[in-house]
């Protein structure tokens, strides 16, 4: 089993930049769903807790692990987000300014759009799914806490059901949310998808 969460809020996520490799701290806010997220899990018996190398993801790894009494054991490169180029730091309504060459291929959903500076759809799915094919291979009878980004789970909920990276995403990427699959000799299943605590 495998349990991907997504960070919590993030001060970039409430300006609505792109953030993808660049960092932007967690919200009280953002910090307050990571420890809801962790009590959420509290019952849940982990046997391998990773995350993302960026800090928006190891801190709320780390606030996670304050209450389920699971350190994080490592942390990977190969799960951060979508590397956005030039796009970094830009707030949705100024691509169209400063890059207006992108706007339309990028919304869309052009899986070999390559921008400048960064990563195609195509290139960034092809860096997370065999991650976690070979993850789910090797601790198939373990349960797996994975703290990552909103990209990864895209990635991922296509994957598991077939949808095409060029169709439109019309499913939820809640922060903080977790996202449970299971994974065994007929391959991954969808347990569970968006699983939040209201506040």
């Amino acid at each position: 089993m495998i349990y991907l969460v997504r960070h919590g809020e993030t001060e970039w996520n409430v300006e609505r930049r792109y953030q993808g490799q660049l960092n932007s701290n967690l919200t009280n806010l953002g910090k307050e769903q990571a420890g809801q997220t962790g009590m959420l899990l509290k019952n849940t018996l982990i046997d391998l807790h990773i995350s993302s190398d960026l800090p928006r993801a190891k801190q709320t790894a780390d606030i996670i692990a304050e209450t389920i009494n699971k350190p994080v054991d490592r942390t990977h490169q190969e799960i951060r987000e979508r590397h956005f180029g030039e796009l970094q730091g830009l707030q949705r309504d100024e691509i169209g300014k400063q890059l207006p060459e992108l706007e339309g291929d990028l919304f869309a959903s052009n899986p070999d759009l390559k921008i400048p500076g960064g990563e195609s759809f195509y290139e960034f799915y092809n860096r997370i799914v065999p991650f976690f094919d070979n993850l789910a291979q090797f601790e198939q009878a373990n349960k797996i806490l994975a703290v990552v980004h909103g990209g990864v789970l895209n990635c991922m909920f296509r994957h598991v059901l077939g949808i095409s990276l060029s169709q439109t995403r019309n499913f939820s990427l809640k922060n903080a949310s977790i996202n449970t699959f299971s994974y065994d000799d007929k391959g991954w299943h969808l347990e569970a998808w968006g699983v939040t605590h209201i506040i």
